[in-house]
Order: C-alpha cells, then sequence, then structure tokens
C-alpha cells in the first residue's frame, strides 16, 4: 500500500510542476550562481515542501539517468 501511494503523490508532484519547466528553471537560475532548493520551488509554484522535494527529487533522477547518454546535468540544493 504504501508503494502505491508513493507512485501517487510521485506523479501528482510531476503534474503540480512539470519536470520541463522546473529543469528549465534550475538551469537558469543555477546558470546565474543561485542555488535551489525545494522551498524556492515551493514558494515559486505554490506547492507544498513535500511536493517541492519530491519534483527536485524527480529531476534529479531523471537528470542522472540522461547524464549517461551525454545530456547536460541539472543541480539544485536539495
Amino acid at each position: 500500500m504504501e508503494r502505491e501511494k508513493a507512485i501517487v503523490r510521485a506523479e501528482t508532484a510531476r503534474r503540480l510542476v512539470p519536470t520541463d519547466e522546473l529543469a528549465h528553471t534550475v538551469r537558469r537560475l543555477t546558470s546565474v550562481g543561485t542555488g535551489v532548493e525545494a522551498r524556492h520551488v515551493a514558494e515559486f509554484y505554490d506547492v507544498t515542501h513535500s511536493v517541492a522535494h519530491a519534483v527536485l527529487r524527480g529531476l534529479r533522477h531523471a537528470t542522472a539517468k540522461t547524464a549517461t547518454d551525454g545530456a547536460a546535468d541539472v543541480g539544485y540544493a536539495g
């Protein structure tokens, strides 16, 4: 049951904060030397801290997977 709840929470987070848009925002902010934390994402997208943390974790996972394919990595101060 907990696994199913985690899947639902992750999907909800992705819908509230689209991954492509978040990746662009993180790239833009980190390119000027600004760290990105879950609290920043929560404020910017008007979501809870737990949703913000979940989407950042998902973004980190997604970029780690594509980094092996030569894609640029985006980072954040999670």
